[in-house]
Protein backbone atom coordinates (compact mmCIF):
# COMPACT_ATOMS: atom_id res chain seq x y z
CA UNK A 1 0.00 0.00 0.00
CA UNK A 2 1.20 3.09 -0.99
CA UNK A 3 1.25 5.80 1.71
CA UNK A 4 -0.36 8.95 1.14
CA UNK A 5 2.23 12.08 1.37
CA UNK A 6 0.70 15.08 1.53
CA UNK A 7 1.44 18.19 -0.15
CA UNK A 8 4.44 20.24 0.67
CA UNK A 9 2.81 23.37 3.27
CA UNK A 10 2.92 27.26 0.90
CA UNK A 11 4.77 29.37 2.93
CA UNK A 12 2.39 31.46 5.23
CA UNK A 13 -0.29 28.97 5.11
CA UNK A 14 -1.57 27.24 8.56
CA UNK A 15 -0.38 23.94 9.49
CA UNK A 16 -2.39 20.92 8.60
CA UNK A 17 -2.89 19.05 11.55
CA UNK A 18 -5.47 16.16 10.94
CA UNK A 19 -6.59 15.15 7.01
CA UNK A 20 -10.80 14.64 7.81
CA UNK A 21 -10.31 11.76 4.72
CA UNK A 22 -7.86 10.12 6.34
CA UNK A 23 -9.25 6.47 6.24
CA UNK A 24 -7.73 5.56 9.58
CA UNK A 25 -6.11 7.87 11.12
CA UNK A 26 -3.89 10.91 10.49
CA UNK A 27 -0.51 11.47 9.31
CA UNK A 28 2.57 11.66 11.37
CA UNK A 29 5.56 13.79 10.00
CA UNK A 30 7.89 12.30 12.44
CA UNK A 31 7.27 8.71 10.99
CA UNK A 32 5.77 9.16 7.89
CA UNK A 33 2.52 7.18 8.92
CA UNK A 34 -0.78 6.91 10.02
CA UNK A 35 -1.38 7.51 13.71
CA UNK A 36 -4.21 6.67 15.48
CA UNK A 37 -7.45 9.03 15.60
CA UNK A 38 -7.18 10.88 19.02
CA UNK A 39 -9.49 13.60 20.14
CA UNK A 40 -7.75 16.70 19.67
CA UNK A 41 -7.38 15.78 16.54
CA UNK A 42 -11.24 15.42 16.09
CA UNK A 43 -11.15 19.08 17.91
CA UNK A 44 -8.84 20.21 15.29
CA UNK A 45 -10.59 19.05 11.99
CA UNK A 46 -13.74 20.48 13.74
CA UNK A 47 -11.85 23.39 13.95
CA UNK A 48 -10.74 23.68 10.32
CA UNK A 49 -14.46 22.87 9.47
CA UNK A 50 -15.64 26.65 10.91
CA UNK A 51 -15.80 29.33 8.66
CA UNK A 52 -12.43 31.68 8.49
CA UNK A 53 -12.57 34.90 9.76
CA UNK A 54 -13.54 37.75 7.06
CA UNK A 55 -15.74 35.60 5.33
CA UNK A 56 -19.30 37.61 4.63
CA UNK A 57 -20.74 34.94 4.11
CA UNK A 58 -22.10 33.91 7.85
CA UNK A 59 -22.70 37.53 9.00
CA UNK A 60 -24.85 38.40 6.25
CA UNK A 61 -27.60 34.97 7.24
CA UNK A 62 -26.99 36.33 10.98
CA UNK A 63 -28.48 40.27 10.05
CA UNK A 64 -31.17 39.05 7.76
CA UNK A 65 -32.30 36.52 10.30
CA UNK A 66 -32.18 39.46 13.16
CA UNK A 67 -34.04 41.51 10.71
CA UNK A 68 -37.05 39.08 10.11
CA UNK A 69 -37.37 38.66 14.13
CA UNK A 70 -37.07 42.34 14.32
CA UNK A 71 -40.01 42.28 11.81
CA UNK A 72 -41.86 40.29 12.80
CA UNK A 73 -41.99 41.77 16.52
CA UNK A 74 -42.95 44.90 14.93
CA UNK A 75 -45.78 43.40 13.57
CA UNK A 76 -47.00 41.56 16.44
CA UNK A 77 -47.14 44.82 18.51
CA UNK A 78 -49.33 46.93 16.00
CA UNK A 79 -51.44 44.44 15.43
CA UNK A 80 -51.76 44.03 19.40
CA UNK A 81 -52.24 47.79 19.76
CA UNK A 82 -54.30 47.93 16.82
CA UNK A 83 -56.80 45.39 18.01
CA UNK A 84 -60.06 46.99 19.36
CA UNK A 85 -60.95 46.11 23.42
CA UNK A 86 -63.08 43.45 23.97
CA UNK A 87 -66.84 45.35 24.28
CA UNK A 88 -68.90 43.99 27.35
CA UNK A 89 -72.75 43.96 27.04
CA UNK A 90 -74.09 46.87 29.02
CA UNK A 91 -75.90 46.04 32.56
CA UNK A 92 -78.98 47.46 33.43
CA UNK A 93 -79.59 51.17 32.55
CA UNK A 94 -76.09 52.04 31.46
CA UNK A 95 -75.86 53.89 28.20
CA UNK A 96 -74.89 51.58 24.67
CA UNK A 97 -71.84 51.63 23.30
CA UNK A 98 -71.42 53.31 19.83
CA UNK A 99 -72.13 50.43 16.82
CA UNK A 100 -75.63 48.56 16.51
CA UNK A 101 -77.83 49.14 19.31
CA UNK A 102 -77.72 46.23 21.60
CA UNK A 103 -81.06 43.38 22.09
CA UNK A 104 -82.79 44.14 25.09
CA UNK A 105 -84.51 41.42 26.44
CA UNK A 106 -87.13 42.52 28.65
CA UNK A 107 -88.24 40.21 32.22
CA UNK A 108 -91.10 37.92 30.76
CA UNK A 109 -94.41 38.39 32.80
CA UNK A 110 -95.44 35.47 34.08
CA UNK A 111 -98.36 33.82 32.21
CA UNK A 112 -102.07 33.62 33.18
CA UNK A 113 -103.30 31.09 32.07
CA UNK A 114 -105.10 28.27 34.03
CA UNK A 115 -101.70 25.51 32.84
CA UNK A 116 -99.26 25.50 35.58
CA UNK A 117 -96.46 24.36 33.28
CA UNK A 118 -97.06 27.56 30.84
CA UNK A 119 -93.99 29.17 30.62
CA UNK A 120 -93.57 33.04 30.45
CA UNK A 121 -93.19 34.64 26.77
CA UNK A 122 -90.76 37.24 26.19
CA UNK A 123 -90.12 39.84 23.81
CA UNK A 124 -87.07 40.88 22.28
CA UNK A 125 -86.99 44.59 21.27
CA UNK A 126 -83.99 46.23 19.51
CA UNK A 127 -84.45 49.69 21.17
CA UNK A 128 -81.84 50.77 23.77
CA UNK A 129 -83.10 50.09 27.35
CA UNK A 130 -83.92 53.46 29.18
CA UNK A 131 -84.27 54.00 32.65
CA UNK A 132 -87.48 52.73 33.86
CA UNK A 133 -89.88 55.75 34.71
CA UNK A 134 -91.58 55.69 38.13
CA UNK A 135 -94.96 56.77 38.42
CA UNK A 136 -95.16 59.58 41.20
CA UNK A 137 -97.38 58.00 44.29
CA UNK A 138 -101.15 59.14 44.24
CA UNK A 139 -101.93 61.37 47.09
CA UNK A 140 -105.25 61.57 48.44
CA UNK A 141 -106.25 64.36 49.95
CA UNK A 142 -109.19 63.70 52.45
CA UNK A 143 -111.94 65.76 50.76
CA UNK A 144 -113.98 67.67 53.92
CA UNK A 145 -117.63 67.88 53.57
CA UNK A 146 -119.43 70.75 53.26
CA UNK A 147 -121.71 72.18 56.05
CA UNK A 148 -124.67 70.84 55.60
CA UNK A 149 -127.30 73.22 54.11
CA UNK A 150 -130.37 71.63 53.12
CA UNK A 151 -133.03 72.84 55.26
CA UNK A 152 -131.61 75.97 56.33
CA UNK A 153 -133.03 79.09 55.58
CA UNK A 154 -131.31 82.66 55.74
CA UNK A 155 -133.57 85.14 57.47
CA UNK A 156 -136.50 86.47 56.48
CA UNK A 157 -137.96 90.41 57.01
CA UNK A 158 -139.64 90.23 59.99
CA UNK A 159 -141.75 92.88 62.38
CA UNK A 160 -139.91 94.27 65.68
CA UNK A 161 -142.00 92.29 67.85
CA UNK A 162 -140.96 92.78 71.56
CA UNK A 163 -140.07 88.82 72.80
CA UNK A 164 -139.62 87.72 69.87
CA UNK A 165 -135.70 86.65 68.20
CA UNK A 166 -134.47 88.90 65.21
CA UNK A 167 -131.40 89.51 63.37
CA UNK A 168 -130.18 92.34 62.06
CA UNK A 169 -129.26 93.12 58.72
CA UNK A 170 -127.10 95.96 57.42
CA UNK A 171 -129.38 97.10 54.38
CA UNK A 172 -127.00 98.07 52.38
CA UNK A 173 -125.89 94.65 52.11
CA UNK A 174 -128.14 91.36 51.31
CA UNK A 175 -125.98 88.93 53.82
CA UNK A 176 -124.33 91.48 56.25
CA UNK A 177 -125.56 91.61 59.96
CA UNK A 178 -124.54 93.15 63.02
CA UNK A 179 -123.10 90.40 65.47
CA UNK A 180 -121.58 90.17 69.27
CA UNK A 181 -117.92 89.72 68.99
CA UNK A 182 -115.45 89.95 71.82
CA UNK A 183 -117.43 92.11 73.51
CA UNK A 184 -118.35 95.12 70.94
CA UNK A 185 -121.21 95.06 67.87
CA UNK A 186 -119.67 94.45 64.42
CA UNK A 187 -120.91 93.96 61.12
CA UNK A 188 -119.88 90.36 59.63
CA UNK A 189 -120.57 88.36 56.43
CA UNK A 190 -123.62 85.29 57.63
CA UNK A 191 -124.67 82.89 55.38
CA UNK A 192 -126.06 79.14 55.42
CA UNK A 193 -122.26 78.09 54.92
CA UNK A 194 -121.40 79.40 58.26
CA UNK A 195 -121.41 77.18 61.60
CA UNK A 196 -123.64 77.63 64.39
CA UNK A 197 -121.17 80.08 66.18
CA UNK A 198 -121.21 82.70 63.86
CA UNK A 199 -125.02 82.16 62.75
CA UNK A 200 -126.25 82.12 66.75
CA UNK A 201 -124.45 85.49 66.92
CA UNK A 202 -125.75 86.89 64.86
CA UNK A 203 -129.27 86.45 67.03
CA UNK A 204 -130.96 88.62 69.44
CA UNK A 205 -133.82 88.93 71.47
CA UNK A 206 -136.38 92.34 71.22
CA UNK A 207 -137.27 93.47 74.33
CA UNK A 208 -138.84 97.01 75.72
CA UNK A 209 -136.77 99.88 76.18
CA UNK A 210 -134.88 99.68 79.84
CA UNK A 211 -135.17 103.43 79.87
CA UNK A 212 -138.96 103.85 77.48
CA UNK A 213 -140.86 100.83 76.94
CA UNK A 214 -142.19 102.63 73.88
CA UNK A 215 -138.62 102.28 72.81
CA UNK A 216 -136.44 98.63 72.21
CA UNK A 217 -133.21 97.18 73.86
CA UNK A 218 -131.44 94.02 72.35
CA UNK A 219 -130.71 91.51 74.51
CA UNK A 220 -128.56 88.67 74.26
CA UNK A 221 -128.62 85.15 75.49
CA UNK A 222 -126.32 86.03 78.38
CA UNK A 223 -128.11 88.81 79.85
CA UNK A 224 -125.82 91.32 77.43
CA UNK A 225 -127.46 94.41 75.93
CA UNK A 226 -126.57 96.49 72.90
CA UNK A 227 -125.64 99.91 74.81
CA UNK A 228 -123.76 103.24 73.21
CA UNK A 229 -120.30 104.51 75.49
CA UNK A 230 -118.21 107.02 74.15
CA UNK A 231 -120.09 106.89 70.46
CA UNK A 232 -119.46 103.20 69.86
CA UNK A 233 -121.92 99.90 70.02
CA UNK A 234 -120.94 97.83 73.08
CA UNK A 235 -122.59 94.55 74.22
CA UNK A 236 -122.40 94.54 77.99
CA UNK A 237 -124.17 93.70 81.51
CA UNK A 238 -125.55 96.32 83.66
CA UNK A 239 -122.94 96.38 86.28
CA UNK A 240 -125.25 98.32 88.05
CA UNK A 241 -122.66 101.13 88.64
CA UNK A 242 -125.22 103.49 86.78
CA UNK A 243 -127.76 101.60 86.42
CA UNK A 244 -130.07 104.36 84.84
CA UNK A 245 -127.02 105.81 82.62
CA UNK A 246 -126.72 102.08 81.31
CA UNK A 247 -130.76 101.58 80.57
CA UNK A 248 -130.54 104.89 78.62
CA UNK A 249 -127.42 103.86 76.49
CA UNK A 250 -129.32 100.23 75.87
CA UNK A 251 -132.55 101.91 74.37
CA UNK A 252 -133.04 102.65 71.31
CA UNK A 253 -135.74 103.70 69.31
CA UNK A 254 -137.33 103.22 65.74
CA UNK A 255 -137.61 105.54 62.44
CA UNK A 256 -138.11 104.95 59.22
CA UNK A 257 -135.01 103.83 56.81
CA UNK A 258 -134.17 103.36 53.45
CA UNK A 259 -134.84 101.33 51.40
CA UNK A 260 -138.75 101.32 52.53
CA UNK A 261 -139.40 98.09 55.41
CA UNK A 262 -136.06 98.97 56.95
CA UNK A 263 -135.21 100.96 60.43
CA UNK A 264 -132.84 103.38 61.89
CA UNK A 265 -132.31 103.45 65.80
CA UNK A 266 -131.49 106.20 67.55
CA UNK A 267 -130.14 106.90 71.12
CA UNK A 268 -132.84 107.30 74.24
CA UNK A 269 -130.62 109.84 75.27
CA UNK A 270 -128.99 111.43 72.14
CA UNK A 271 -131.84 111.31 69.59
CA UNK A 272 -130.07 113.25 67.03
CA UNK A 273 -127.87 110.28 67.25
CA UNK A 274 -128.00 107.08 65.08
CA UNK A 275 -126.37 103.64 64.92
CA UNK A 276 -124.61 103.20 62.07
CA UNK A 277 -121.36 101.65 60.32
CA UNK A 278 -118.21 102.82 60.57
CA UNK A 279 -114.62 101.38 59.77
CA UNK A 280 -116.47 97.91 60.40
CA UNK A 281 -118.00 98.44 63.61
CA UNK A 282 -121.18 99.96 64.95
CA UNK A 283 -121.79 103.80 66.21
CA UNK A 284 -124.08 106.34 66.87
CA UNK A 285 -123.31 109.41 65.25
CA UNK A 286 -125.24 112.88 64.63
CA UNK A 287 -127.55 112.50 61.37
CA UNK A 288 -125.89 109.75 59.45
CA UNK A 289 -126.68 108.98 55.97
CA UNK A 290 -129.63 107.35 55.84
CA UNK A 291 -128.03 104.55 53.78
CA UNK A 292 -125.25 103.87 56.44
CA UNK A 293 -127.47 103.46 59.09
CA UNK A 294 -130.47 101.06 58.21
CA UNK A 295 -130.97 98.06 59.18
CA UNK A 296 -133.31 95.39 57.97
CA UNK A 297 -135.48 93.45 60.99
CA UNK A 298 -135.58 89.75 60.29
CA UNK A 299 -135.96 86.52 61.58
CA UNK A 300 -133.53 84.69 63.46
CA UNK A 301 -130.59 81.81 62.31
CA UNK A 302 -131.19 78.81 62.83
Amino acid sequence: MTPHIPAPRRPGAPEVVGLPDAPHGTWDTATAEYGPVTAAAVRSAAVLDQPRPGTPEPLRSRLAMGLVAAFIAMITIVVWLTQPPATTTPRGDAAPTTGAAPVVVPPASPSTSASPSATPSATVTATPSRRPTTAPPTTTRPTTAAPTTAGRKAPQPASLTVGAQRSLRYASSTDVYVVRSSGVAALAEVTTANGPTLRHAANFTVVAGLARSSCFSFRTGNGAYLRHRNYRIYVEVDNENDPNLFRRDATFCKAAGAPPGSFRFSSENFPEYFIHARDGGLWIDKAPPPHESSFVVSTAWE
